[in-house]
C-alpha cells in the first residue's frame, strides 16, 4: 500500500483504493471528454477571434490559419484518444462517441463546418462562410488564444499539492479537501499499487 501525498502523482490506470473501479473509469471517461469538449470550444474561439478581425464579418470555411489548424490537430488528437482509450466502452455514451467520431474528420473544412453548424449562436454558416451569429458581440472574446476560462486542473493542483491526472475536474481537489477534513487525515490518501 502506498500512500499519496503532497506532490504525489495519480493517474487514471491506478484509481484511489476508496473508489470503485467503475466511478474511476467513469472519471476517467468524463475526463477524456471534458478535454475533447473544451478542444473543440477552443476551435470556436479562435474562430470567433479571426472573425471579429476582420473588417467583413466573413471567414471563408477554406481559409487557414496557423492557429486554427494547430486547434483543429488538437481536437483530432484529443478525440482519437478518447475512443481508443482503454477504457471500458460500456460506459462510452453514444452521443460522445458520436461527436468524437465527427472531430476526427481529416477535413478541416468539414470540422470546422460541423463545429459551427453545432454552435449556431455566436457562429453560424452562410454558404461556405463563417459569419456572426445572434450572440456574437464584436471584440468580446478576450481568449485570443482559443484556450478556456473555467478553473484549471492546475488551480486545482495548487490548491491541494496533488498532481492529478489530465482532464481532472478541479472538483477532484475539493473532494480530496474535504475526505481530508471529514476524517482526520492529515497530508494522505491512499491508492491501489
Amino acid at each position: 500500500m502506498k500512500t499519496l501525498n503532497e506532490g504525489s502523482r495519480i493517474s487514471w490506470e491506478r484509481p484511489p483504493a476508496m473508489l470503485a473501479r467503475d466511478h474511476w473509469l467513469d472519471l476517467s471517461e468524463g475526463a477524456a471528454f471534458t478535454q475533447v469538449r473544451d478542444s473543440a470550444i477552443a476551435v470556436l474561439n479562435c474562430l470567433e477571434s479571426l472573425l471579429g478581425r476582420t473588417s467583413t464579418a466573413r471567414l471563408k470555411l477554406s481559409q487557414g490559419d496557423e492557429r486554427l489548424e494547430g486547434h483543429l490537430d488538437s481536437l483530432r488528437h484529443l478525440a482519437r484518444a478518447f475512443l481508443g482509450g482503454e477504457r471500458d466502452k460500456q460506459f462510452t455514451r453514444e452521443d460522445a462517441r458520436s461527436f468524437c467520431l465527427d472531430c476526427c474528420d481529416e477535413s478541416d473544412v468539414s470540422l470546422i463546418r460541423m463545429l459551427v453548424m453545432r454552435d449556431g449562436r455566436v457562429l453560424r454558416l452562410s454558404g461556405n462562410d463563417v459569419v456572426p451569429g445572434h450572440a456574437f458581440v464584436q471584440g468580446a472574446n478576450s481568449m485570443a488564444d482559443g484556450t478556456e476560462g473555467d478553473r484549471s486542473n492546475d488551480e486545482a493542483q495548487r490548491a491541494d499539492g496533488v498532481k492529478w491526472p489530465a482532464g481532472a475536474s478541479y472538483r477532484l481537489g475539493n473532494l480530496y479537501s474535504l475526505w481530508h477534513d471529514l476524517g482526520g487525515n492529515v497530508g494522505m490518501f491512499d491508492y491501489a499499487s
